[in-house]
């Protein structure tokens, strides 16, 4: 039992080390909680909008792109795995957040929390490949189990939707993007090779189901075009959401292709006759929820509204455009997996049919703010600071850390009984700049700290050194000592580290 007896003493030393060490570990469980959570909850904390006697809160998230297998072909199976994991904890700890989840919520004022939550598509990044059921349905169990507590509303339940006073769980619609169902074929209208079966599976399990006026039924059809009324206060309807297939949008004017009018419409057709049922036929204020962005007239080409990001502070990162703020360009791939804008006619046929107070999209990952000048010939309802006349599109931004954003983001919408409706983008952490910036200078710094102290503090090492040893043994206990030290420091932050990751 003789080998046994430093057992304790080494035990006491990680649990009970010097005053020094103790203070350093200290230290870094406050910074391991702050760079896992508190950043979080303060940037979330300090992002909303006014508060208003009767308000109906919606929470906007986009390209959350949960990262498959096959996502990055370049990448080993290893390599893959720890991006994704990676990236789900950053959407996981974003998520509690802005819900006021999770350890340290208590401590964090936030907004109130929302009444319904709009994704606007991507939810993965492979989706639409899939051709076995049980793969697809791990990957789309994964983006569900990330945003923890919330529950897809597509029944009737009851409508108008108002405002909760509960909220353990979040009503959540989706809209499809192009990497969950991919882009119809213009010329059927029909899924496309490899995208038939995800497409179908996708929507039968995440589509609301609509009546034929696409208003949210107990027994209807799914369907990814749908309107839902909201009552901010009363029983009837004071706003709407509308939510359109914007993928049926794109395939009506593909790029480099001419499509006849009336035949883009009929093999849209599900899509075109909600945007006729809605035109010109505005009694509340419209909402329009797209996953691909409208395109802009020429003289609009700027994603900065001015004041507006005076207000909010929140600016586009990519610079593709000599305008302050950069662009939205139109593009695409050849293999037509994606097309980054709406084009002008169907943009323009969806604008003065629905009327909308407000677009909100996604797909391009970054922030744009764009604004649709001389649209809406109703005074129903308008966004705050803006014409009645004006459509104000926010592209929001993913809340995915490797979508190539720096600074991922999300979005509040506000509908008040009694006043314009607002709106506002939110950023969240800069991850990258978290493992930069402050674990890695931390950390160097207290391999430095620990070196001094030892080298100040000889006499008091754990192994002493006799002054007739050589050189090289003294550098090699030294070296011993300091990684110790840095073990018991690292103990209860990493122990607390890995809590904070489940």
């Amino acid at each position: 039992m003789k080998g046994w007896a430093p057992l304790p003493l080494i035990a006491w030393g990680l649990v009970w080390p010097s005053h020094t060490v103790q203070i350093l570990r200290l230290s870094w469980c406050i910074l391991v909680f702050w760079v896992e959570r508190g950043v979080f909850y303060m940037a979330t904390s300090t992002c909303d909008l006014p508060p208003h006697n009767a308000s109906f809160r919606v929470l906007i998230i986009s390209d959350p792109q949960v990262i498959g297998l096959h996502s990055y072909k370049s990448f080993s199976r290893g390599m893959t795995a720890l991006v994704s994991h990676v990236s789900d904890q950053y959407i996981r700890k974003a998520w509690l957040a802005i819900t006021r989840q999770g350890i340290g919520a208590s401590l964090w004022r936030g907004p109130r929390p929302a009444d319904i939550v709009v994704f606007l598509g991507d939810m993965t990044d492979r989706g639409r490949w899939f051709l076995k059921y049980d793969l697809w349905s791990q990957l789309q169990a994964r983006w569900k189990a990330l945003f923890q507590g919330m529950q897809l509303l597509r029944h009737a339940s009851s409508l108008p939707l108002r405002p909760r006073t509960a909220h353990e769980t979040w009503p959540a619609l989706v809209v499809p993007g192009n990497h969950d169902i991919g882009l119809p074929q213009f010329e059927t209208g029909e899924a496309g090779p490899g995208t038939a079966r995800a497409k179908s599976w996708f929507e039968q399990e995440h589509a609301p189901l609509v009546n034929d006026q696409y208003v949210l039924s107990e027994h209807g059809q799914p369907s990814w075009n749908a309107r839902i009324p909201i009552a901010v206060s009363g029983h009837a309807a004071t706003h709407e959401l509308v939510l359109l297939d914007a993928l049926d949008l794109v395939s009506m004017e593909p790029i480099g292709h001419e499509v006849p009018w009336e035949i883009a419409k009929k093999n849209a057709a599900r899509t075109t006759r909600l945007v006729d049922t809605l035109r010109q036929n505005v009694t509340v204020p419209r909402i329009l929820f797209s996953h691909v962005p409208l395109e802009r007239k020429e003289a609009e080409h700027s994603c900065d509204i001015p004041w507006r990001s005076a207000i909010h502070g929140v600016h586009r990162e990519s610079r593709r455009a000599s305008a302050r703020g950069g662009d939205i360009f139109q593009g695409g791939d050849a293999d037509r997996t994606y097309q980054n804008l709406v084009r002008t006619n169907v943009s323009n046929y969806v604008l003065d049919s629905i009327q909308p107070a407000v677009v909100f999209s996604g797909d391009d990952h970054d922030h744009c703010e764009a604004l649709h000048k001389g649209i809406r010939t109703t005074l129903h309802g308008h966004v705050a600071g803006f014409t009645a006349a004006d459509v104000p599109e926010l592209t929001v931004k993913s809340i995915s850390m490797v979508e190539g954003v720096r600074r991922p983001g999300y979005a509040w919408l506000q509908l008040n009984s009694d006043a314009p409706m607002d709106y506002i983008p939110c950023l969240l952490p800069d991850q990258v700049g978290l493992w930069l910036f402050v674990y890695v200078p931390c950390f160097i710094a207290t391999v430095l700290y620990l070196t001094w102290w030892r080298l100040s503090l000889r006499s008091h090492a754990y192994l002493p050194v006799h002054r007739d040893m050589s050189t090289a043994l003294n550098k090699t206990a030294l070296a011993k000592r300091v990684l110790r030290d840095m073990a018991h420091t690292a103990l209860f932050p990493l122990l607390l580290w890995l809590c904070l990751q489940r």
